[in-house]
């Protein structure tokens, strides 16, 4: 696989990015809202300072088989920990408009989300759409991050959405939390946009400093590498040798500081791009060892004997050139409808996704999207979103988070019948569930403390992007949406999306 040598956007990045993200790293912080003051004590838009409120959380019991009998099981389903929202202002009042997305830091102090809410920062009240960033802590804003070197708030006037890449920098050794943020944005007034270039442009953000480089145009999602030195992203503009207009895959080499190395990541051992229809290579994520990509594609010429019609799952090997197949059955067969939405176990050595395939495994009589693990190494692929006796559900299940310790899979569903005990999840939208991989035992996360079901859709689909996490470190907690409006007195946006932690 050869890397693709051309100018692009990265004189400042390289910079404060590799100058840094490896080693000796300038301090980082958020960019400031032009304000003719600050509010609250701290400086405007200053990110706490790296000894600063910690996020204490209780301790995990996901799926640990309850004592009791009957009527505890039930209690232990549909009961838990805290529910607190995440997207409150500096006096603790409720975003008034919705949430998009959201990532976690890698060092579970912070949340970044995008919203249009006028009422979470000071001078932020255009309505356009902009990247917030709170304190897991308190759920309070502390900053806006798409902002010029000067504090200009960014022009964005789009409406797309959907393509709003939002990726952490690795956490530096000896650092609590990371110092870098790279995120999507149709702004023109925050970085030099080239006149050959076309939105979404991916920019990162210097924390503290509050200084932003545009590194890549086109951009529609984005990964950091977890060794920190390299950025996956999708994009429909034409690289290299690229002919497709189609979305594809590309590796930012952020270690050469003379020329930026761009690597093809959807493209065929070979190193051949794909020209035929339907095309579209997206969801990219790193592997932890930071040389394999995971990614889903329309591409049917990426392996041999591609002929299913359908999205599948498919791994990239950046140090060898290889790419192989992963949404397969342990013989190597085609599924026989689509997957997407991969995440790999903390290890490396297996991956989750969702997939609409009735044939992967036997026994799979739901005939919706349902979450299976693949063992990378044995091919042999597992059903998970079952109930706690193994038996496969109705209704759709999808979008996989690995937690940190490797023993639980969180995801979304809409079937009613995955908790035990007899306990029916009737509310009638999807739900956040956990699955022990151990013990097959399934709690739900999107509901009260008290046991009461959300009244609105809840999500893990739009946090964490496709390379960080909903999972807090250490597992104790998830931060998931939700459209629910009993979740949290503070919530000022009846019935749309908020951000929410809860603790396990």
């Amino acid at each position: 696989m050869r890397p693709s040598r051309i100018s692009i956007f990265i004189a400042a990045i390289v910079a404060a990015v590799l100058g840094g993200a490896v080693s000796g790293v300038p301090t980082a912080a958020l960019g400031t809202a032009p304000s003719s003051g600050s509010h609250g004590g701290a400086a405007a838009g200053v990110a706490p300072a790296p000894g600063s409120a910690a996020l204490h959380l209780g301790p995990a019991a996901v799926g640990a088989p309850p004592t009791g009998g009957p009527a505890a099981m039930r209690r232990a389903v549909v009961t838990g920990g805290s529910i607190r929202q995440l997207d409150l202002s500096s006096s603790g009042r409720g975003a008034n408009d919705e949430v998009i997305n959201a990532a976690v830091s890698p060092g579970g102090t912070m949340l970044a989300f995008w919203s249009r809410a006028t009422n979470l920062y000071p001078n932020v009240t255009d309505g356009r759409l902009h990247l917030f960033v709170s304190e897991l802590a308190t759920g309070k804003v502390i900053g806006v991050v798409d902002t010029s070197d000067a504090g200009v708030l960014a022009n964005d006037a789009s409406t797309y959405d959907s393509s709003r890449a939002l990726t952490w920098a690795p956490r530096e050794t000896g650092q609590r939390d990371s110092r870098y943020i790279a995120f999507g944005s149709w702004a023109t007034n925050l970085g030099p946009v080239a006149p050959d270039g076309g939105g979404p442009y991916l920019y990162v953000k210097t924390l503290q400093t509050g200084a932003v480089s545009l590194l890549v145009q086109g951009v529609t999602d984005a990964a950091w590498s977890p060794d920190g030195q390299k950025i996956a992203f999708v994009t429909h503009a034409q690289y290299g040798a690229d002919p497709s207009t189609d979305e594809d895959i590309w590796s930012l080499d952020l270690s050469a500081p003379d020329t930026a190395n761009l690597w093809d990541v959807s493209t065929n051992s070979a190193g051949a791009f794909f020209t035929g229809h339907p095309a579209g290579s997206f969801e990219a994520s790193w592997a932890p060892d930071s040389h394999r990509v995971m990614f889903r594609s329309w591409n049917t010429d990426l392996v041999p004997n591609d002929t299913n019609g359908s999205a599948d799952i498919f791994v990239k090997d950046i140090n060898t050139g290889k790419t192989s197949r992963v949404s397969t059955k342990k013989s190597g067969g085609q599924a026989n409808n689509f997957s997407e939405g991969g995440t790999w176990s903390p290890d490396g050595r297996s991956i989750a996704f969702t997939s609409a395939a009735d044939n992967l495994v036997r026994g799979d009589t739901n005939p919706d999207k349902d979450v299976f693990v693949k063992n990378l190494s044995t091919g042999v692929v597992r059903l998970v979103s079952t109930t706690a006796s193994g038996r496969p559900t109705l209704f759709p299940n999808y979008r996989p988070h690995w937690s940190p310790d490797g023993k639980r899979i969180a995801f979304m569903s809409g079937s009613v019948s995955l908790l035990p005990g007899g306990v029916v999840d009737n509310n009638h939208v999807d739900d956040v569930y956990v699955k022990n991989l151990a013990t097959n035992g399934v709690r739900i996360v999107s509901i009260t403390k008290s046991g009461r079901f959300g009244n609105g859709y809840s999500s893990i689909y739009e946090v964490g992007g496709w390379s960080d996490n909903a999972w807090l470190p250490g597992g104790r907690a998830i931060v998931f949406l939700s459209m629910s409006s009993n979740f949290a007195r503070t919530d000022g946006n009846q019935f749309r999306r908020d951000v929410f932690l809860k603790t396990l």
